[in-house]
């Protein structure tokens, strides 16, 4: 019985502790993800990539920044429709 005791504390303790860890560590990665996507939106030449990567920055910044996720979907969707890029809208529309 004292065994069952212990493995269950080890269990949530190791929980706790992946979940204290594990989230920085993600929160950091999606961080550089969401600079790296800035990058490319900023160096994107054809109207197709450039869209693309607004529409990816805005289901990136979705539920953290909720402003920014609108400005690139706005951007997106203009953008598109001036292009006649179905795709390129109907994500942008996703995403409002």
């Amino acid at each position: 019985m004292r065994w069952v005791l212990v493995y269950k504390c080890l269990f949530y303790f190791s929980v706790a502790f992946g979940v204290a860890i594990g989230i920085p560590v993600y929160c950091q990665a999606q961080q550089a993800t969401i600079a790296e996507l800035r990058a490319n939106f900023q160096q994107a030449n054809d109207f197709k990539s450039k869209i693309d990567f607004a529409n990816d920055l805005a289901r990136r910044y979705w539920f953290t920044h909720p402003d920014s996720a609108a400005y690139f979907a706005e951007y997106a969707l203009k953008k598109s429709s001036e292009q006649n890029y179905h795709r390129g809208q109907a994500i942008a529309y996703n995403s409002l």
